[in-house]
């Protein structure tokens, strides 16, 4: 029978160390795991624009959280001429018809409008039943309203589809009848062609938006 040794006064018992387990032996960490930290939520006091006399800020309109969100994206602090003179009015729903030179706003002043309405107004969507529809002579015209329109409406939930002719008939076609839709830009021959098989109903269209009406 053997004997225990007790141990030498003084002296203190160490356990051994664990050996780490290897990769792939299925152990697995006691660490907690980091969480994803969520951004903290936009609010308008992170974009602060002063007041100058002779100028309208887009906080000076009543305009909801996302669209002002999305101006601050973009680097917008005032109105330029054409908006500052059309927003008061088409915010409330009427009917207006301007002129300006290329550069100027007029596409956001009317873009602006649309998504402000929406917004504040949502329904039901269906596939092919546009709430507005903006007309423009050119694939060129069209193809830069919905880039303005999506930069606009990034935080709005609001989808927009661009139809012209040329290029491009299958995909129009097909994000047409993938999705409801908010908005459609189009040229006039092609969203005929779309209206005559029945890929686009313009009997809930609520507004109307004809671009360089003078071409």
């Amino acid at each position: 029978q053997k004997e225990k040794i007790p141990p030498t006064p003084g002296t203190e018992t160490v356990p051994a160390k664990k050996a780490p387990a290897e990769k792939g032996s299925g152990e697995t960490s006691d660490a907690p795991k980091k969480r994803r930290q969520r951004k903290p939520r936009w609010t308008l006091d992170q974009f602060q624009v002063e007041p100058e006399e002779g100028k309208t800020r887009f906080h000076d309109l009543d305009l909801t959280l996302g669209l002002m969100h999305a101006i601050s994206d973009l680097g917008f602090k005032y109105c330029t001429d054409i908006q500052a003179q059309l927003l008061p009015h088409t915010l409330e729903g009427k009917d207006a018809t301007a002129k300006a030179q290329t550069g100027t706003g007029k596409s956001a002043t009317f873009i602006v409008a649309l998504i402000n309405r929406f917004s504040r107004h949502s329904i039901k969507r269906e596939k092919g039943y546009p709430r507005a529809l903006i007309l423009a002579p050119t694939r060129e015209l069209v193809h830069q309203i919905e880039k303005d329109f999506k930069g606009l409406g990034k935080y709005s939930h609001m989808r927009i589809v661009s139809v012209f002719g040329g290029t491009g008939y299958a995909k129009q076609q097909q994000a047409l009848a993938d999705k409801p839709v908010d908005v459609i830009a189009a040229t006039p021959g092609r969203l005929l062609d779309f209206i005559s098989k029945k890929l686009i109903n313009l009997s809930r269209v609520e507004v109307v938006v004809i671009d360089e009406a003078d071409r």
